[in-house]
Parts: structure tokens; sequence; C-alpha cells
């Protein structure tokens, strides 16, 4: 794993790596055609879209458009290194630490589009700590330059404990990739888009991880299609948020990080609940058995 201490160093060090062929032509060929065809079929209009998305091509929330988006995007070794040296909780007693028990936050596909993405930081609130608590792991599905729009960083501004001004941009050097790359960084890290100049997309599938105790952007427990659960593992639901659950009360359970039995009673109680002769909402747990 010489390669992922590499990569693990450069992100101590700048706050982002670039995995060169990170994933497989064929990955990238599957992806981007869903990606595309996502994006030709949707009709749905998001409500209140980010100022920082408005203008550029957005697709949201793809674990729920295809179970390939989470088998990819949860499976691939050299970036699972990583997160779990960034991410994991050393005191999360209930899951071995050579697995993990960070969880995702959200799942996107974007292409630049015409107008420049200010420089900002994901993270929420700045730090200048070494455990990091966000991190972005962008898979490059078509060739990434500065003339359609590839993302900008400011090299080690992840320890600079402050909330970046545009003036940042003076600093920033471009991230050009080639379909295939991964780009992963610390959510700390002053970042923003180039505008795409060209006539050509630019897409990326982004995936956001964190520390299991960040809130999630979505409810995936309750809308993750039925027959994705079937065909994931504990490892997989775990990353989606299945092991945290937020406990009902203390007769639930007393510690919110959980072990893969959390994934057990939360699936038989959505079962049993939805087979009943007038289902209500689903709470997001389990009640006590």
């Amino acid at each position: 794993m010489e390669k992922v201490s590499h990569y693990i160093n450069e992100i101590k060090r700048n706050g982002y790596a670039r995995i060169t062929a990170g994933i497989s032509t064929e990955d990238v060929s599957a992806l981007l055609s869903k990606v595309r065809e996502i994006n030709n079929f949707s009709d749905k209009p998001c409500d209140g879209i980010p100022m920082l998305n408005q203008g550029h091509n957005m697709l949201y929330n793809l674990q729920n458009k295809d179970i390939m988006f989470i088998k990819k995007a949860f499976n691939n070794q050299v970036v699972n290194a990583i997160l779990i040296h960034f991410l994991n909780d050393p005191w999360y007693k209930a899951i071995k630490q050579d697995s993990p028990n960070y969880i995702m936050r959200n799942m996107i596909a974007r292409s630049g589009g015409n107008k420049f993405m200010p420089l900002h930081i994901d993270s929420m609130v700045p730090s200048k700590g070494s455990h990091p608590w966000l991190f972005q792991v962008a898979f490059m599905l078509e060739d990434s330059t500065r003339e359609n729009g590839c993302t900008i960083v400011v090299p080690g501004s992840h320890l600079s404990d402050r909330y970046c001004s545009q003036e940042d941009v003076a600093k920033a050097i471009p991230i050009e990739s080639k379909a295939g790359d991964i780009v992963v960084w610390d959510s700390r890290v002053f970042h923003g888009a180039l505008q795409n100049s060209s006539n050509r997309t630019r897409w990326a599938f982004t995936t956001t991880y964190s520390c299991w105790w960040i809130k999630q952007m979505y409810d995936f427990r309750q809308t993750l299609p039925a027959e994705f659960i079937s065909q994931l593992t504990d490892v997989e639901l775990s990353i989606l948020g299945f092991c945290s659950l937020q406990p009902i009360d203390e007769h639930d359970r007393i510690d919110i990080r959980g072990g893969y039995e959390v994934i057990r009673k939360c699936l038989d109680y959505k079962r049993v609940y939805s087979q009943s002769a007038n289902p209500m909402p689903l709470r997001p747990n389990p009640l006590p058995l």
C-alpha cells in the first residue's frame, strides 16, 4: 500500500491528491453512459438549488438512481484506505477498524457550466486540526481541462483555519485530469471550478464522505430502493449510514455507534411495517423489539 501512503501524505500537505487511472476504462464508460441517460431523461425539477450549483449541470441523489453508483464508489480499495485513515473514528468499537465506520453524506454528478464556481469550503467550518471530518472523492468520467471548467484548489488551504475569500483565487491552481482519474480532497481546502468555455461536457461523479456523526444530506434509509438493499453488503449499508442510526430512546439502544446487527433490526422493521394493512410513514429507526 505504498501508493496509499503517498496519497495520504499529499493530502496532509496540500489538501488533495490525484489518483491517476484510479478506475477502469470500462467503469468510466458505464458510469458516464448512466449519467448521460439520467441527465437526458430527468424532468423533475430540484427545489432550492444552492447558489454554487446554479448554472451547472447537476444530478443529485445518485445512490437512488442506479446501484452501480454505490458499488463503484464504495469498493475502490485505494479510496477506502485513504478514507479509513482520515475519517474512521478510533473509538467506534462495534465495527472493526480495518472496515469503514465513516458514512456517505451525498452523491452527485456535475458537468461545469458557463459560470465560474467561486472558491468555497464544503466542511461547513474551517479548522487547522489534524482530524478532518469531510472528504470529497471525484471519479473523472471525461477529461477535465482549463477550457472545459476543471476544478481549482488552493494548496495547503485546508490548514488555514479560516473561510476563503475570492482574493484567494490568485493562489489557486487547476487540477487537470484524464477520464479515469480520481481526485480526493479534504473538504476544508479552498476549491472552485473554472468556467466551461468549450462546447464539451466535463462530467465527474462525486461522493462526499464524513465521520459517522455528521448529518447526511438526505434520509437514505427511507428512500433507498428496496431492490437495492437486498443487493448491498453490510459494509455498503454501513457507509450509507445504517449502523449509526439515531435511536428512538434508551430502550432501543444507548450508543448511537452500532454494528452490523443494527442493519438487520432496521430492515426487519421496515419489512414488517410496510406489509401492515395501513402503513404509516416510516420512522427512521426500528421500534424496540
